[in-house]
């Protein structure tokens, strides 16, 4: 029987380290650095910061979200995030741009916001030592909609983002090197056959299709 997989710390274990033709989970820019965000010495004020500036975006509505992320989540971590804001308003937010992605569902900014609000929330009121409940964020993709989806237990709070597959973007790379991602799938042999997912692309690997075609490098 396996061991039960814990969300905030993924076993170590021997295992197959090809990676998947099609990965179906990422941990990007935005779940990256919210994670990031929700530790050390400050991040009580950094994420009511966040939240703060999330609320106040209701009024327009959210219209700037990719806006508020380069200013409160991006900027206190990286120098480069106006290639981010950039790169999430074509590809995620702006549904007037031909690049965006997810058009049936479009728009997803409200919905993506109120999720980050709840999770901050959420991690607010774990707080333990004046310090918040650690986020552990993931992008998955191959859902029939767009959610937001959270779950909580006592060591974190984990939030999933939820998306069909896009088309123009990749689901690739992990941004944190002390997180691991496996995938196990069914072989047409009958079997099984498990596969790390691949973390975040050196400097020497070829750029993704979409963050390229905004600037030339964001491994900032």
């Amino acid at each position: 029987m396996g061991v039960p997989f814990d969300y905030c710390n993924p076993i170590m274990e021997d295992a197959m380290s090809g990676i998947h033709a099609d990965n179906s989970v990422a941990k990007g820019p935005v779940v990256h650095y919210l994670d990031e965000l929700s530790k050390g010495a400050d991040a009580r004020q950094r994420l009511q910061d966040l939240q703060k500036a999330l609320k106040v975006g209701r009024e327009r509505p959210y219209h700037d979200l990719a806006t508020i992320f380069a200013e409160h989540l991006f900027q206190p971590f990286i120098a480069r995030s106006e290639r981010l804001r950039t790169y999430l308003n074509d590809y995620w937010f702006d549904d007037r741009r031909p690049t965006v992605e997810f058009g049936e569902l479009q728009p997803i900014a409200p919905a993506y916001a109120e999720g980050i609000i709840k999770t901050i929330d959420l991690s607010l009121a774990g707080m333990r030592d004046g310090r918040p409940k650690p986020i552990d964020a993931w992008w998955v993709v191959d859902h029939p909609k767009f959610e937001m989806l959270n779950l909580v237990n006592e060591h974190c709070v984990v939030l999933l983002i939820m998306t069909p597959r896009p088309i123009g973007i990749g689901a690739r790379g992990i941004w944190n090197p002390a997180a691991e991602a496996w995938s196990t799938v069914p072989t047409s042999s009958g079997g099984a056959a498990t596969h790390r997912i691949d973390n975040r692309p050196t400097k020497s690997d070829p750029e993704p299709a979409a963050i390229a075609a905004v600037s030339p490098a964001v491994h900032s």
